[in-house]
């Protein structure tokens, strides 16, 4: 896809309303930012075609980047599930900032009971 065609594409998806309080637009340069990191992560193919003029810059996923968002779902899956521990992490990190270096289980009020 082109980057015209990616921008659009996430703009036209509705937020939950968890994140009304955020800024819903996606900027280009921001867009144009995060492509050019997940290319240099390997995630990513860029393409340029010259021919016809004006060139073109396409982007596709390569293996690892379709391998990444397969784990990826099975996260997100896990978010769902638990949203209690998810609100804690990001109260925790609220707190102390975003290091959670030296954090432990307890922190997020979880025991050794949560994994049955």
């Amino acid at each position: 896809m082109r980057r015209k065609e990616i921008l659009s594409t996430l703009s036209s998806f509705s937020i939950g309303k968890e994140w009304l309080d955020k800024h819903t637009a996606l900027h280009d340069s921001y867009l144009a930012r995060v492509l050019k990191k997940l290319t240099e992560a390997v995630l990513l193919a860029r393409t340029r075609h010259t021919e016809p003029l004006p060139p073109r810059v396409y982007y596709s996923l390569k293996p690892e980047g379709v391998e990444f968002l397969e784990l990826s779902r099975t996260m997100l899956t896990w978010i769902d599930a638990h949203p209690d521990v998810t609100v804690r992490a990001q109260e925790y990190a609220r707190r102390n900032g975003d290091e959670l270096e030296g954090s432990t289980d307890e922190d997020f009020g979880l025991s050794d009971e949560d994994d049955d």
